[in-house]
């Protein structure tokens, strides 16, 4: 007994010291992981830092502290709205050091005129119609020039601090353009594969619920599904950075058809997110009240989930359109039979949520094909010859 709690003790010991080293290894590997993935930033921030302080200083500044500040933050911005973000920043250093350096040098120096020049520097910041990023800026510069480098009698205001912060915005966007850019097929398609793979894991889970005839599956897939809002929101984000890069780097303005693409298949994919959480809880209703699941629709789902997986090769031009066409036609196919008879009225309906889920699955089926570039029209006459749809049935 005392030999087994003894190794008990020892084992206790070990997983309490397993246990925080574990946690570190994993704190290590992802702080490893992020700094691979910020490396471009980290390279452009710090040689648009160095270019923007020396070329200030070739002109005559001695002290031109300004000009790395705004370079950096310049870089800093999101990859989306750069340019806009970028002028934002310029203008916001210009208007934070000229209004701080012509109130302090009326007001002079000290806590309460230190307070008037943010209070000034943030107004106007709003009164230009500034976001977050104008506000903060130009009260930091008004801050830096009201605390660091006051005015004084023999120096009453600086112009230098304006130009500093010019250049340093110029540079920034101009290394941010040139030195390792984002490029725009590889960027839009690390974008729209996220989205993708919620889709066919949806469509999935939807398939397996009807399957299984398991709620709690259904259930489960719907909570992810409305909890989508940051992939739909990191997807918009990345197609707004291949835009922004397609516009600032010469040697990819050529791939603005690209941008085009994945601009037009974006709106189609979100109404196919849509319309698939309609779908999951269409398929959680009817399982709620044990209706009969339509005939091929889990292999119809399958089918879909598979084809949407496609469309990433297909918006990249790496694969046939044709492949995953095919692959949503046929799912289209699999849900023919009985329940593309239309629905007979029934003052107890059985299946009044099991029913509409297959119009969902074409509605779905319509919105990938459009994705993969068909006209709405030609998408219609597709879903319409796949289902054997006949207007006088």
């Amino acid at each position: 007994m005392g030999s087994r709690s003894d190794a008990e003790v020892r084992a206790g010991r070990s997983r309490r010291v397993q246990r925080p080293l574990a946690s570190i290894g994993r704190r290590v590997r992802t702080s490893i992981a992020e700094l691979r993935r910020s490396s471009r930033i980290i390279l452009q921030a710090s040689v648009a830092a160095g270019l923007a302080y020396a070329l200030a200083q070739s002109i005559g500044h001695a002290e031109p502290f300004f000009a790395p500040i705004a370079a950096v933050a310049t870089v800093a911005v999101s990859l989306a709205h750069r340019i806009r973000r970028a002028f934002e920043l310029i203008l916001a250093n210009a208007v934070g050091i000229l209004f701080a350096g012509l109130l302090i040098g009326w007001i002079g120096t000290g806590a309460w005129q230190l307070a008037v020049v943010v209070a000034v520097a943030f107004a106007i910041a709003l009164v230009l119609g500034g976001g977050p990023i104008l506000i903060m800026q130009s009260s930091t510069a008004a801050i830096a020039i009201a605390t660091i480098t006051p005015p004084t009698a023999q120096h009453p205001f600086n112009v230098e601090r304006v130009v500093d912060a010019l250049i340093g915005g110029a540079v920034g966007l101009a290394v941010a353009a040139l030195l390792l850019p984002v490029d725009p097929a590889r960027h839009a398609g690390d974008a729209t594969e996220p989205l993708l793979a919620s889709i066919s894991r949806g469509l999935r889970d939807v398939a397996s619920a009807l399957r299984r005839q398991d709620r709690q599956i259904a259930e489960s897939a719907l909570t992810r599904l409305r909890s989508t809002g940051p992939v739909i929101a990191d997807f918009q984000a990345g197609l707004d950075a291949t835009r922004e890069s397609v516009r600032l780097v010469p040697w990819y303005w050529r791939q603005g058809a690209i941008l085009a693409t994945y601009a037009l298949a974006a709106a189609h994919l979100d109404n196919a997110l849509r319309n698939l959480r309609v779908l999951a809880r269409q398929a959680t209703a009817a399982l709620d009240g044990a209706e009969p699941v339509p005939e091929g629709l889990p292999e119809a789902l399958d089918l879909l989930a598979s084809a949407t997986l496609e469309v990433a090769p297909t918006l990249a031009g790496k694969s046939d359109t044709g492949v995953a066409l095919e692959q949503i036609v046929l799912a289209v196919n699999q849900v023919t039979g009985h329940a593309a008879e239309p629905a007979r009225p029934s003052p107890d309906p059985s299946d009044v949520f099991a029913r509409p889920m297959v119009a969902q699955v074409r509605l779905i089926a319509s919105d990938l094909l459009q994705a993969c570039g068909m006209s709405a029209a030609d998408a219609v006459l597709a879903i319409r010859a796949a289902a054997d749809w006949d207007p006088a049935r």
